[in-house]
């Protein structure tokens, strides 16, 4: 079993979603998040064992919102529509990678990760919606 807390420094592309009055612009930042995941993991072959984790996940993320216009709006610059908004969105939801832990002695080791989490979101600026979300690294490990 394993529990951890992390805090992401990632940002997303800008990517863009049809809006009132045309295209508006949104920017992801990652910011905390904790998953609870079983892990199983073979025998060494060597130096090198392949191991799989699944289990449950949670992360917050910053999203700002840029409003984008493609054509005359009738309304004055300061109405709520036209206004930008940066909110928190939260995602949970099942997770399940394969990690590659190399030995490097005395019960350390790195493995390099990808993750997947197919997340509900709630809050924030996306609403109610369902998604895939993945990650990537490399952790260091003692123990393992």
């Amino acid at each position: 079993m394993e529990f951890h807390l992390d805090r992401g420094f990632a940002e997303g592309e800008p990517h863009g979603r049809l809006g009132h009055f045309g295209v508006d612009r949104l920017q992801d930042r990652a910011r905390e998040g904790y998953a609870m995941m079983a892990i199983w993991k073979s025998r060494p072959l060597g130096r090198v064992a392949f191991a799989a984790s699944m289990g449950l996940s949670e992360r917050r993320f910053r999203t700002k919102r840029t409003i984008g216009t493609d054509r005359p709006v009738n309304l004055p610059p300061d109405d709520p529509l036209l206004q930008d908004e940066t909110r928190t969105t939260q995602a949970a939801g099942a997770t399940g990678g394969f990690l590659l832990p190399i030995s490097l002695g005395r019960r350390w080791s790195v493995a390099p990760e990808l993750r997947v989490c197919f997340c509900f979101t709630s809050e924030g600026i996306y609403g109610d919606s369902l998604y895939a979300q993945s990650y990537s690294g490399v952790r260091v490990m003692w123990g393992f």
